[in-house]
């Protein structure tokens, strides 16, 4: 963080960073998909669609809903295993919110 960078600064920042980071989780995600058909698994195909969530929501996470956006940033958190503080699983969607 600048010293001397305004409110609007700072959330522009982090936005930026949040979505460096989907990136970055959903190119993670690939990868071990990869890993794992050198390993033999198989269904990889929900693997790749996630990552596409993931990088999809990378491009649009200003305009999520609130719920959507800190639902797929705690995901990014798991993936990249270095969230601040480990809330456990990420809590499910209910209808009605976030949507």
């Amino acid at each position: 963080m600048v010293v001397n960078e305004s409110p609007a600064q700072r959330r522009a920042s982090r936005l930026r960073e949040n979505k460096r980071r989907c990136h970055e989780a959903a190119g993670v995600l690939r990868h071990r998909i990869n890993q794992g058909l050198y390993a033999g698994m198989r269904g990889t195909t929900e693997g790749y669609a996630l990552a596409a969530l993931l990088e999809a929501a990378g491009f649009e996470l200003d305009r999520l809903p609130q719920l959507t956006a800190r639902a797929t940033l705690a995901s990014v958190d798991e993936l990249l295993d270095d969230a601040p503080t480990k809330p456990g699983a990420v809590a499910p969607l209910t209808a009605g919110e976030g949507f």
